[in-house]
């Protein structure tokens, strides 16, 4: 009985022993676990509605990245800066996110959500956004406004269910953005004979 006591004793000490042997192996390579697809869709929900386009871009996928350069989409989509970052950042912090659902399909993940927002519409958001885009020193005040309109109970919010596609990567999960979708448009000019008008080069 002694002895199996002592064994018992033995494997606990030497299967913990293995455990913080292998938290010390990640802790000191800084390895962190995958994160899971739910937190992907919410850092990329959250850097979206603060139009912090540069963390968009590196959450979007090798495939959307083969139809953009970083500068074309910054340039298509220029990202807020200072008090205005800060304050978006805020309202994004308080996007509600309640997963509905994570299904494989065609080798992507689908990843469905409820998402309850602060309306970006609301006169009152609207006013702190324009200050915020005229500031040029701390954002502090604005932000403590922003936060006695939650406190009050005055600050309006949208609800709706949305769906996003992420896909394997080397790196880890991205989010599939669609971005080959974009219309291309060819436009061309003709001189047709017999018009009313005469044209000369310049």
């Amino acid at each position: 009985m002694q002895s199996l006591r002592t064994g018992t004793l033995l494997a606990i000490v030497l299967g913990t022993g293995v455990f913080f042997g292998v938290a010390a192996v990640f802790a000191w390579f800084n390895l962190r676990p995958a994160p899971a697809p739910a937190d992907i869709v919410l850092a990329y929900i959250r850097a979206s509605y603060a139009h912090d386009y540069t963390a968009v871009w590196e959450l979007a996928s090798d495939e959307d990245k083969t139809y953009k350069t970083r500068e074309q989409y910054l340039a298509e989509n220029p990202p807020y800066t200072g008090a205005k970052l800060e304050l978006a950042r805020r309202l994004a912090e308080w996007i509600e996110f309640r997963l509905i659902s994570t299904a494989e399909q065609n080798g992507q993940i689908i990843v469905t959500a409820r998402l309850k927002v602060p309306d970006l519409n609301q006169p009152e958001i609207q006013t702190l956004m324009a200050e915020a885009d005229r500031a040029t020193g701390s954002a502090q005040e604005l932000l403590d406004r922003l936060q006695a309109l939650r406190d009050s109970g005055n600050l309006k919010w949208l609800e709706t269910d949305e769906a996003y596609t992420l896909v394997a990567q080397r790196d880890g999960l991205r989010l599939s953005l669609h971005w080959s979708g974009a219309v291309v448009i060819t436009l061309e000019g003709n001189i047709k004979d017999n018009l009313p008008f005469e044209f000369y080069p310049v």
